[in-house]
């Protein structure tokens, strides 16, 4: 059985050298000072000269021995001095870069050289993590007895547990599994988190890593997930720094370095089409070398769209007012645990709609959720399109009756819900972005209000927004595909799922753009003042003179919200009910 290594601390963190400084581990006087110097003062050196990896495929290639010196490749040197000098490194590369193993050396010799440190290999699983662990104490056995000798370890390696490896000096190296919360059990100097992008909760556990991690290096190939949105979440163009490598920086200040596989002269078109046989899909291809993230499913739906038209699709200037006589219509999604949310907008004479206003609450009642949607500028006066199961009566009352929750908003005075015509997931996503197709020659036909500095919240805003739907721009960029795994993808295409999370505005918008909102029709009077200025007075006269006496309808006369509902609770009650399965749901005319 395995021995898994004790989770303690070690020395604090004020106690420990930095990276780059020469190593007290060595006294002067020591006659061979000037050379164990010179072999470990550069990481490259020490790796490439000074000790060896092990190769698995060592007899296919026809080498001797499955051991042989580190390899020499030109992105190497970058991203060494990136280590070297940024305290969190993030590495998106091709698959098969030698990546993995550069890191877990360049980890190595700092626990080898510094005093004191712990460092922590994170892998998917504990077995991928040990043999991160099992790498590191191959380079430390292959390298030169001298070196062994200037940097013991605590005990042989043979009798060492699996996945630690411990120095004479105080430092350690441990292996660990994905887990938010496997850090929180050290106190960790270092960490490389190896494949972050298909580790489990990786981002919860950078995040418990950042307070006290001097070094953190976080590699992956492509996927989607948290690994992908922190690397893409850069405003300024990379900088190229050799053909396949790049650097750029995060809007935080964090390095991300890119290592394509044509970083690596040995892989031309040939190597290119040779390599490309053995992969079973484009997909498959795209996300293991040309580290496109959202190959293979988990792409998110909007994110192209608002990468490039955002500026014409989102209204941020707070001189923006709608129409008094524009038609008005909104959508409902009701929650308890999750949020309700609620959206309003207008349609105007072109059937553009503008969607100007949002409610996003979680944990309220419908009594509570009252006086907030009354304030929410236009929610009453809207045709609102709401989810259909609120309209079914499944909620149990205490005398053993049961009761639709629309129902329950009606007796609160909203009376405008209507049951959605349609409630289709992947239709309601392909009609909303059927107003922002082709927007090279033409104007979106589905504008949102909201003010410059709410464009790109990072977290939900809960509460009433009468100035614009942050939220519903949060929820957009966050629609994602279902993501299959590798082993999926070799049997099946790429889904087109949505993932069912952070979608209750989004709701809201799919009942409104599936209900398809007609355009505001113009009055008799809105086409006479069109055709009124190209004419000259006498002509207006002729044409026009008698249209303000005229009344082709019955007056409009307005009456109270509460006057209204009880309208509608008549309504209601007079409507016969079915002795059959109709039952539990409320009666048609409930919702005219």
């Amino acid at each position: 059985m395995n021995k898994k290594p004790a989770k303690t601390t070690v020395a604090s963190p004020q106690a420990l050298t930095t990276l780059g400084r020469i190593f007290p581990a060595l006294q002067p006087s020591s006659p061979d000072h000037g050379p164990i110097r010179e072999m470990i003062a550069d990481p490259l050196t020490w790796l490439q000269h000074f000790t060896r990896t092990k190769d698995s495929h060592w007899q296919e290639a026809g080498a001797r021995s499955p051991y042989r010196p580190f390899p020499v490749k030109p992105f190497f040197g970058p991203l060494v001095s990136s280590f070297q000098q940024e305290p969190v490194l993030f590495i998106e590369k091709s698959r098969d870069m030698m990546l993995s193993w550069l890191c877990v050396g360049l980890f190595t010799r700092a626990a080898m050289t510094t005093p004191g440190i712990e460092i922590l290999l994170q892998s998917q699983k504990e077995e991928k993590a040990f043999e991160l662990v099992e790498y590191a104490k191959t380079l430390y056995d292959q390298q030169s007895p001298k070196l062994q000798q200037a940097f013991p370890l605590t005990r042989a390696l043979q009798s060492m547990a699996d996945g630690v490896l411990e120095f004479a000096n105080g430092s350690r190296i441990i292996g660990i599994p994905g887990g938010g919360d496997q850090i929180r059990s050290y106190h960790p100097w270092g960490l490389l988190q190896d494949e972050a992008a298909f580790m489990p909760e990786a981002g919860e556990a950078y995040d418990n890593a950042v307070p006290v991690c001097q070094k953190i290096v976080v590699l992956s190939s492509a996927g989607p997930g948290w690994f992908a949105d922190f690397v893409n979440d850069c405003s300024e163009p990379p900088t190229h720094l050799a053909p396949g490598l790049t650097q750029r920086r995060t809007r935080r200040g964090t390095a991300v370095m890119r290592v394509h596989y044509s970083a690596d002269p040995e892989r031309g078109p040939e190597w290119v089409a040779q390599e490309r046989k053995k992969y079973s899909s484009k997909g498959a291809w795209d996300r293991e070398q040309e580290i496109i993230h959202e190959a293979g499913g988990g792409e998110r739906v909007f994110a192209e769209v608002f990468s490039q038209w955002s500026e014409k699709i989102i209204i941020d200037s707070p001189g923006f007012q709608p129409s008094p006589y524009w038609k008005r219509i909104g959508g409902f999604d009701h929650g308890k645990a999750n949020p309700t949310a609620a959206l309003v907008g207008y349609v105007d004479f072109d059937g553009v709609i503008y969607l100007t206003g949002e409610y996003y609450q979680p944990g309220f009642s419908p009594r509570q959720h009252r006086p907030f949607l009354e304030s929410l500028r236009g929610f009453l006066q809207a045709e609102v399109y709401a989810d259909p199961s609120i309209f079914y009566r499944n909620q149990a009352q205490g005398d053993g009756s049961f009761r639709a929750i629309a129902e329950l908003y009606t007796e609160e005075g909203i009376t405008n819900l209507l049951p959605a015509l349609q409630n289709n997931e992947l239709l309601g996503i392909e009609r909303i972005l059927s107003h922002w197709l082709n927007l090279e020659g033409r104007e979106p036909t589905l504008k949102i209000l909201c003010p410059r500095s709410m464009r790109d919240i990072q977290r939900p805003i809960y509460g009433l927004h009468n100035d614009g739907c942050p939220n519903l721009l949060w929820e957009l960029r966050q629609a994602r595909r279902e993501e299959l795994s590798a082993g999926q993808l070799l049997h099946r295409n790429p889904t087109e799922r949505i993932v069912d999370k952070n979608n209750h505005l989004r709701d809201c918008l799919k009942y409104l753009c599936l209900s398809l909102p007609e355009p505001t029709q113009k009055t008799e009077l809105m086409y006479a003042r069109e055709a009124m200025k190209t004419m000259d007075a006498t002509t207006v006269m002729a044409h026009f003179g008698n249209l303000a006496q005229k009344n082709d309808g019955p007056l409009d006369i307005p009456i109270t919200r509460r006057a209204r509902w009880k309208m509608r609770m008549a309504q209601a009650r007079r409507s016969p009910r079915s002795s059959t399965s109709n039952q539990n749901i409320l009666p048609f005319t409930f919702y005219r």
